[in-house]
């Protein structure tokens, strides 16, 4: 085992970070909406049409319906990161959930 601190192994810790945070946000999903149980009613259309609904409000951040100026380079970075972070945890889940429902071959 090594005295060097885990980070400082790391290679690039904004990718550990950037991680970190997607396992909390999917964690947080998961308590949300009750875990596999219900990531397993999803077929691969779904996940990518709940990916689509994230995109779009980080497109047009507001929400559906609601008119709001589109992401400009100067949008705020930390808004649109979270965005990113919520798009990542639903395709881990998407992919969490294909993985658990495929039929061994």
């Amino acid at each position: 085992m090594s005295d060097t601190p885990i980070l400082a192994r790391v290679p690039d810790p904004r990718r550990y970070f950037a991680m970190l945070d997607i396992h909390i946000e999917r964690s947080r999903q998961d308590e949300q909406w009750g875990g596999p149980a219900f990531d397993d009613m999803h077929n691969p259309m779904d996940w990518i049409d709940l990916i689509d609904v994230q995109l779009d409000k980080l497109a047009h951040e507001g929400g559906p319906g609601v008119e709001a100026d589109p992401v400009t380079p100067d949008h705020d970075t930390e808004l649109v990161r979270q965005r990113l972070v919520k798009v990542a945890a639903l395709a881990i889940a998407g992919i969490q959930s294909i993985d658990r429902l495929q039929v061994p071959t």
